[in-house]
């Protein structure tokens, strides 16, 4: 969990920049935004994956219509809602700034590490929505 935490650490300084964020950026949003990014990917991914087993849903069957469109907008809302209150409101993502700013862990090894990862997932989550219809059906 630790490491989990760094790495949303890590993707909450890229904007904030140790404290010292530009004028026209908006840290904490731009970080939600980033956070909810990548929890739709895994969501959909997963989704995906768990349609093909028990069809539970026909948002994977056949074009995007204005209904899935409405549906996907609508899980996005919901998870940008959910994410700017527990990271903002309640102020997680200054709590994990506090932790991890003079962490031992907190090295600039770590962080090239971290963002590494970061693309790495990036690479990962998009070969694998390339692939999914094929490795599914």
């Amino acid at each position: 969990m630790q490491k989990l935490k760094y790495l949303i650490f890590l993707l909450f300084n890229l904007a904030y920049k140790d404290g010292k964020p530009d004028e026209s950026n908006a840290p904490y949003f731009n970080s939600v935004i980033v956070l909810v990014v990548f929890q739709y990917f895994i969501l959909f991914i997963a989704l995906a994956s768990l349609n093909s087993f028990i069809a539970f849903t026909g948002f994977f069957d056949g074009p995007l219509t204005i209904e899935i469109r409405g549906q996907i907008i609508a899980a996005m809302a919901l998870l940008v809602f959910v994410n700017y209150y527990f990271f903002v409101k309640k102020k997680y993502f200054d709590r994990l700034y506090n932790e991890f700013k003079d962490a031992a862990m907190n090295t600039k090894r770590n962080r090239r590490i971290g963002y590494a990862c970061f693309i790495l997932y990036w690479v990962i989550v998009f070969i694998a929505i390339g692939n999914l219809k094929r490795w599914l059906s």
